[in-house]
């Protein structure tokens, strides 16, 4: 019979916790909601409106989105900002791996399509 032993309890790590943190994405979806468009869903005339502050915000300054690729962007996202900022930054996304320096209509509308088939 020797002395008791002390134990001393230890508080359980998730298995997520005991990862290492991932750097954020580089996204539009990161900025903050611009002011004029806070809290509301956009008509279409404000999505490309919302796209070129979102831009700029990012430090762009020039038209990247073809006008016809703002139309399908807002029809499928029904003007939601935050979908408008999933699909355009993976239209982006798509559109750079291509080393093409406009998002077209097409690369849109394969990203809405591959979107919706995860969905």
């Amino acid at each position: 019979m020797g002395q008791p032993r002390a134990t001393v309890a230890r508080p359980r790590r998730s298995p997520r916790a005991a990862r290492p943190a991932r750097a954020a994405p580089q996204s539009l979806a990161l900025l903050p909601d611009p002011p004029p468009f806070r809290n509301r869903t956009l008509v279409p005339d404000d999505t490309a409106e919302y796209l070129r502050l979102r831009l700029r915000q990012a430090g762009c300054d020039r038209e990247l989105f073809a006008s016809d690729a703002i139309g399908l962007l807002h029809e499928a996202t029904l003007g939601a900002m935050r979908d408008i900022d999933r699909l355009a930054g993976t239209a982006l996304r798509e559109t750079a791996k291509k080393k093409r320096k406009l998002v077209e209509r097409d690369v849109v509308a394969r990203v809405i399509e591959a979107d919706s088939r995860e969905r």
